[in-house]
């Protein structure tokens, strides 16, 4: 006999109302017929308010969707007028790589290829600090006019949202609002307007969360490229060693070693280039930081904050461990999780990089709806107070959103599952 991480009732929300179905939103809103009772009658006293609740719900997700079209476009305008977002960036990567240059990290280079991109001298440059091999995938973009391949870029982008939102629903079984209002969160949105990886990175993690089970070496392989961003996933193999998961790790060791053996392959003696570069830069901007490692930075300066970052990590290590046994309660949650707390704990977590957030607040979702669309819409108010000081600290308001965004997904792997017989069961 052994202890296998699996519950009983694995359906979400079974044991959570005998009457609604969480799935269907934040307040349920689909009767399930009781012996002996006429569910219809029972919920009708409370119709007035439920129907308020879903038309605040779909207006919320209009605004939103609205929002990331109109970031979308903005991006698009941006470029069009000679201006450089992050999308600049990785073209400017990929047409060196083109013209046969080792060095797509060095100034002078990136420099001159992004005044030709946009077609206008600039006074600075936004720098490239993502793994070679994301030159590689690029280069068919980056080789048409600029506004064309941003905005087949964002056209894919768009495309990767609405499937992860689709499978975060329809093969996780979250519930629509909470998930609705993570992925099209305002800062979320950012990552359209900056033209980031993340929108494809987000398919990327929920695609993971899917396969975990059934395919667990391509789960793997799938969350290896969140290593473009690497303060996303640096806590992800320590939950995967905790929850026994040694095959979802070797398809991120294999992962690992494409993104390294293509860096020595193309860059040749420039192969260290690009840790160099995303160190230096994660040691110049500890301060702009939304995670909590931003607070002895703001204090005590840039090394101040990489040294919180690190001695956070090491404290979470013993931590994730002794919570092992709720983990592989819930892996899909767990890794999804893995992913919020390193960019809570990481050193350079930007606005955007909460869309990366999404997936642990959706399927937190299934046991606290209502906890887990209120830390999604949190994160959507950080967005609009962001520019704005808060008295703590007088740090931005995304560092206490994301600290209760993921103060809600612990709150729900420590808590018991559902249900009186949803513990562990054993297996032969």
């Amino acid at each position: 006999m052994s202890l296998r991480g699996t519950r009983a009732a694995d359906a979400p929300g079974r044991y959570l109302d005998s009457v609604t179905r969480p799935g269907w939103g934040l307040a349920g809103g689909k009767t399930r017929s009781m012996v002996g009772v006429d569910a219809r009658a029972e919920v009708r006293p409370g119709a007035p308010r439920l129907a308020i609740i879903r038309w605040a719900a779909l207006v919320t997700g209009a605004v939103l969707a609205a929002n990331a079209l109109t970031q979308a476009i903005r991006g698009l305008m941006t470029v069009r007028s000679g201006m450089p977002i992050d999308f600049v960036a990785f073209a400017d990567a990929s047409r060196l790589l083109v013209e046969g240059s080792r060095c797509l990290y060095c100034s002078a280079p990136q420099h001159a290829v992004e005044s030709a991109y946009l077609g206008v001298p600039r006074p600075a440059f936004v720098a490239f600090l993502n793994p070679p091999i994301v030159a590689v995938v690029l280069v068919p973009l980056a080789e048409l006019p600029r506004t064309v391949g941003l905005g087949l870029f964002l056209v894919l982008s768009t495309l990767a949202l609405g499937a992860a939102g689709w499978l975060l629903v329809a093969r996780l079984g979250c519930p629509v609002w909470p998930t609705v209002l993570a992925v099209l969160s305002l800062p979320a949105a950012i990552t359209l307007y900056k033209g980031q990886w993340d929108g494809l990175l987000l398919l990327a993690l929920v695609a993971a969360l899917v396969l975990l089970e059934r395919r667990p070496v391509l789960a793997g392989l799938l969350l290896s490229a969140l290593a473009i961003k690497v303060q996303a996933v640096w806590l992800v193999p320590v939950v995967l060693v905790a929850l026994g998961r040694w095959r979802v790790l070797a398809g991120m060791a294999v992962g690992a070693a494409v993104l390294i053996g293509s860096d020595i392959a193309m860059l040749g003696p420039h192969w260290l280039d690009w840790p160099h570069a995303m160190f230096q830069t994660t040691s110049d901007q500890a301060t702009w930081n939304i995670g909590l490692a931003s607070i002895p930075a703001y204090l005590g300066g840039n090394g101040a904050g990489l040294l919180a970052s690190a001695a956070l990590g090491i404290a979470a290590v013993p931590a994730i461990f002794g919570l092992r046994g709720r983990l592989r309660s819930d892996p899909s949650l767990a890794v999804a999780a893995a992913v919020c707390i390193s960019l809570l704990l990481g050193p350079h977590t930007l606005p955007y990089d909460l869309l990366l957030v999404a997936p642990a607040l959706a399927l937190a979702g299934r046991r606290l709806p209502l906890a887990s669309a209120a830390a999604a819409l949190l994160l959507s108010v950080a967005y609009l107070v962001g520019a704005l000081p808060s008295a703590l600290f007088n740090l931005d308001a995304y560092v206490p959103a994301l600290a209760l965004t993921a103060a809600v997904v612990l709150v729900v792997i420590v808590r018991r599952p559902w249900g009186p017989s949803a513990g562990l069961v054993p297996s032969s």
